[in-house]
């Protein structure tokens, strides 16, 4: 029972920084300077648009995900922006339309629905990859929808099927 806590505690901990890393590193790439709440809002960010769609896999379509994740992230922005950019030394869209208290605004918005795609699928391929978990990331290594079944096997038994030997 421990071992599986310590488990989980140490993959939400691992995707946390991964986020956090990745969503830093694009920022510097973006525009030459990053702030620490990036990486704590890259971390929160990838953690919860992998687990809305480790919650509803296949049953919310994966639009539907990303603009949840885009809501989510927008709030998170305002929230954390409200707390701790007062001054803008983070980030400022004062001046960028449909923006509010410079916090936020609708292009940054639509920008984190997109973002969240890569998200999704990334956070798939983590705990796919490293942890052993589902496939969940509809069809991007294959179309397994249940089981820990590898997309090889898949393929093959998709060929089996389609030609019959002998």
């Amino acid at each position: 029972m421990l071992k599986k806590i310590f488990a989980i505690i140490v993959k939400y901990l691992c995707l946390f920084l991964v986020g956090g890393i990745v969503y830093m590193g694009m920022e510097m790439i973006w525009r030459q300077w990053t702030h620490w709440t990036s990486f704590i809002m890259g971390g929160c960010a990838i953690i919860f648009a992998g687990l809305l769609n480790e919650i509803f896999t296949f049953e919310l379509p994966l639009t539907s995900q990303c603009i949840i994740s885009g809501i989510f992230i927008t709030i998170m922005e305002y929230t954390v922006g409200s707390i701790f950019n007062t001054d803008y030394s983070a980030w400022s869209y004062v001046g960028i339309p449909f923006n509010i208290d410079g916090q936020i605004c609708l292009g940054a918005s639509i920008l984190w629905c997109i973002l969240s795609l890569i998200a999704i699928v990334f956070d798939d391929w983590i705990r796919y990859k490293f942890f052993d978990e589902e496939n969940k990331n509809r069809g991007v290594r294959g179309p397994e929808r249940g089981g820990k079944e590898d997309s090889r096997s898949h393929n093959r038994s998709c060929v089996e099927k389609s030609v019959q030997l002998p």
